[in-house]
């Protein structure tokens, strides 16, 4: 392996400093995100930051799921990088990427069908229903945009570089403050779209998200390669049993032996 950013060779407080301050500055930038949609969203009253509140545990909720396919990944990439097995690793990246994928479509869609129910369930009134109808349904169908950028940056993080996602996250954030009072209240030539121009800024920060993260991972890292279905399965298995194990997949897996 090349050890590109000194992940093996420097000394480890050097490489837990420059791996963790990027790192808080990352998520930083994902959190702001709610945070800069929840001020702009509060001045236009209380029923939509009511209706706002009302989204967080569900859209945290499948955002875990990327989190946690983000981990497998990390954990598998960083050892198959380690053993010199590139080719390995760029497989592994791209079969994890697209179980992300799947599977947050799967839930947003789902999410799609239930919104009325889910949230009267979470105790929304009927006042506020069509305010969370408004941002939850543009959120659904633009989350995964936001897949290959979480999952993509834990990749990314796998070969020793934390500094380009979180710049990545960075960029992507600021588009987001950028875009939310020009959407939200009307700016200029922009329409007024109220609560539902925040779901509609993520929507675009994420895209731009996901072009850097592809930029990256396509052709600096080389961490994407074709889809090899007869591997699939056994890549996803392996990403799953990464996560429940804490980043410790088992040594006998048969991907992780050189299959």
């Amino acid at each position: 392996m090349q050890d590109k950013h000194g992940l093996l060779s420097a000394p480890i407080s050097t490489v837990l400093r420059n791996m963790t301050v990027p790192m808080v500055f990352g998520m930083v930038a994902i959190l702001a995100f709610n945070l800069v949609d929840t001020f702009f969203i509060s001045l236009l009253g209380t029923q939509a930051l009511a209706a706002i509140s009302f989204t967080f545990p569900v859209t945290f909720g499948v955002n875990c799921i990327t989190m946690g396919i983000g981990m497998g990944l990390s954990t598998n990439i960083g050892r198959l990088l380690g053993q010199g097995n590139t080719q390995h690793a760029a497989r592994f990246s791209t079969h994890g990427l697209l179980l992300a994928v799947v599977l947050v479509v799967l839930a947003s869609t789902l999410g799609l069908y239930t919104i009325d129910p889910l949230f009267r369930l979470l105790g929304a009134s009927d006042d506020i229903i069509p305010l969370i109808r408004e941002y939850m349904v543009i959120w659904y169908f633009t989350v995964p945009l936001l897949v290959i950028p979480m999952a993509g940056n834990s990749a990314i993080r796998a070969t020793g570089d934390t500094k380009t996602p979180a710049k990545i996250m960075m960029l992507s954030g600021f588009i987001n403050g950028l875009l939310d009072p020009l959407l939200i209240f009307g700016i200029g030539p922009f329409p007024e779209l109220g609560i539902q121009g925040a779901a509609i800024a993520s929507g675009i920060a994420w895209l731009g998200a996901l072009t850097g993260s592809l930029y990256v991972l396509t052709k600096r890292e080389k961490l994407l390669g074709q889809l090899k279905p007869s591997h699939l399965w056994q890549d996803w298995i392996a990403s799953y049993v990464s996560v429940h194990l804490q980043g410790s997949p088992p040594p006998c897996h048969p991907f992780l032996e050189q299959s």
